[in-house]
C-alpha cells in the first residue's frame, strides 16, 4: 500500500495534510487505513478522510472532553477503557480515538450531584482516593478512580464547583473506606486520614 502514500506529490501531501489537520506521519497511515489509491486525492478521497478524521478525536480535545490530564487518558488507554484507533497507533503525539466511544464514556462520568464550593466533613476529593489507589508510585492513579466510577464501584455525592471533570468529584467517605477494603490487602493499610496528610 505505499504506492497509494508514494502516488501523491510531496505538495500535494502537504496540501492535505493541511486541510484535514494532520502531520504527514499520521496522514499517511491514514492513507493506507483507508485504501485510497490512484494518482491523486480528488473531492471524493478528501471527503472520504475527512469523514475518518471526524469520527475520530485527537488526544488533546480527548483532554479537554473528560477534563483530565493527558497521563490519565493515556493510562485509561494502557488499560483497555479507551482505544486508540488503529492508524495512530506508536504515535504518542497524533493519537486518536473513536469519538462515539469517547462521548459515551464522557457522558457515563456525568452526575446529577449537588455542587458544593468547598469540602465537607464526610467528603473525599478525587485526588485523595488517587493517593489511595496508586498502585506503587508516589503518584496518584487517577485512571484507577475513573475506572471505579465506570464500573459503579463509586459514586460522587457532590461536585466542587471550582473544577471541572471528574477531578472535581467529592466522594463519600464510608464508600471510599468500602473502596479501599476492596484493595487494602495488595496495596497497605492507608486511611483517609494518611491520604489526607499526603496532600
Amino acid at each position: 500500500m505505499d504506492d497509494i502514500v508514494s502516488s501523491a506529490s510531496p505538495d500535494e501531501r502537504i496540501e492535505l495534510g493541511r486541510c484535514l489537520g494532520l502531520n504527514l506521519t499520521i496522514l499517511d497511515r491514514l492513507l493506507r487505513h483507508a485504501g485510497i489509491a490512484g494518482g491523486g486525492h480528488g473531492p471524493t478521497e478528501v471527503a472520504t478522510l475527512k469523514a475518518l478524521v471526524a469520527s475520530t478525536v485527537p488526544l488533546a480535545k480527548t483532554v479537554r472532553m473528560f477534563g483530565l490530564d493527558t497521563t490519565t487518558i493515556r493510562a485509561l488507554e494502557h488499560r483497555g477503557v479507551l482505544q486508540a484507533v488503529a492508524w495512530t497507533v506508536g504515535d504518542p503525539l497524533g493519537v486518536r480515538y473513536d469519538r462515539i466511544e469517547l462521548e459515551r464514556l464522557v457522558s457515563n462520568l456525568r452526575f446529577d450531584v449537588p455542587e458544593v464550593k468547598f469540602v465537607t466533613e464526610g467528603h473525599v476529593r478525587f485526588d485523595e482516593v488517587a493517593i489511595l489507589l496508586r498502585s506503587g508510585s508516589g503518584r496518584g492513579d487517577r485512571a484507577a478512580v475513573v475506572m471505579s466510577i465506570l464500573s459503579n464501584r463509586l459514586r460522587p455525592c457532590a461536585n466542587l464547583t471550582r473544577g471541572t471533570g471528574p477531578t472535581s468529584f467529592l466522594f463519600d467517605e464510608r464508600a471510599v473506606e468500602r473502596l479501599a477494603l476492596s484493595v487494602r490487602d495488595t496495596r497497605g493499610e492507608a486511611s483517609i486520614e494518611d491520604i489526607s496528610n499526603e496532600l
